[in-house]
């Protein structure tokens, strides 16, 4: 049996446009039939959730296998351009601050009565909602605030 039969649809439904985009916003190429994703230093087959190569910058982390992804811990890692590992934690918390900052300006702005403010102030908010940063950090706060909620549950 093709192992394209066990693996999911990558076909999308009649009358929708495919979505070339995937998990982690990672490119699904499909030449020559491999449905890899393009992670930029490497690619990545989610079928059989392996790396096709080695991490480049392998030799930085001797301690994890050259084929982990993120540190072999992509919940609490990054690594959004295969040249370092983030903590996830700390990059939401850039953008969270970010977000709201951006949400104070526009207050700020509305306040104050300029209009050439308010229009300087929510464009840059579009912008970021443009750019997926405000729906992350939404989703963010409320899996954080789940999780808080859980914790205090849980006690």
């Amino acid at each position: 049996m093709p192992i394209q039969k066990l693996s999911p649809n990558f076909e999308a439904p009649v009358g929708v446009e495919a979505n070339q985009y995937q998990y982690n916003g990672k490119e699904l190429n499909e030449d020559y039939g491999l449905h890899w994703m393009d992670y930029g230093a490497r690619w990545y087959d989610p079928q059989i959730n392996r790396w096709g190569q080695i991490d480049p910058l392998a030799e930085k982390y001797l301690n994890i296998s050259p084929y982990a992804y993120a540190g072999n811990n992509p919940l609490f890692f990054l690594d959004p351009n295969e040249k370092e590992i983030i903590n996830a934690h700390l990059a939401f918390s850039g953008y969270v601050d970010f977000v709201n900052s951006l949400r104070d300006d526009i207050d700020c702005a509305k306040a104050s009565g300029n209009k050439q403010d308010i229009k300087n102030a929510k464009k840059e908010f579009r912008k970021a909602r443009r750019e997926g940063i405000v729906e992350g950090v939404d989703k963010y706060n409320t899996v954080k605030e789940l999780m808080d909620k859980f914790k205090s549950a849980v006690g």
